[in-house]
């Protein structure tokens, strides 16, 4: 299960995509977090080996991450082709920190999505499914008379 109030999130994705802006400018509207951003290429030969290093890494250094998001855009089949790997699926398996796989567009569905804790259909999608909006959350602070 995903936490609820989660104060530190792992971004898995590249600095250079529309993906990581969508993901951030939604976050900072909704929560108050620290997210860490660990780049890695999300297309082309050995992607999937930066992405699972990712995964490893943040397990074993970052103890205080409490979410991993992997994510990135849209693209065609062979665009999306490092996350339908077995190297994809058993790092993921392996993870202690819960997965949100948010990879292509709302009609891709990759092995990647499937076998994460939790699929979301777009980048903008895991931040809101990550992260409460912050006014309900204040509401729900308040004293009942």
């Amino acid at each position: 299960a995903l936490p609820p109030y989660p104060k530190k999130v792992a971004v898995i994705t590249s600095l250079f995509g529309a993906a990581l802006r969508d993901f951030l400018k939604i976050t900072y509207n909704r929560w108050d977090v620290e997210i860490l951003v660990y780049p890695v290429r999300v297309q082309g030969e050995g992607a999937e080996k930066e992405i699972v290093q990712a995964i490893k890494d943040i397990n074993l250094y970052f103890k205080d991450v409490e979410v991993i998001v992997i994510t990135r855009g849209g693209g065609s089949i062979e665009d999306l082709a490092p996350f339908y790997t077995e190297e994809i699926i058993l790092g993921i398996k392996d993870s202690q920190i819960p997965v949100v796989s948010a990879v292509g567009h709302e009609i891709d569905i990759t092995l990647c999505d499937l076998i994460a804790d939790k699929r979301c259909p777009t980048p903008t999608a895991a931040a809101q499914e990550v992260f409460p909006d912050k006014a309900h959350y204040h509401f729900l602070q308040e004293p009942m008379p």
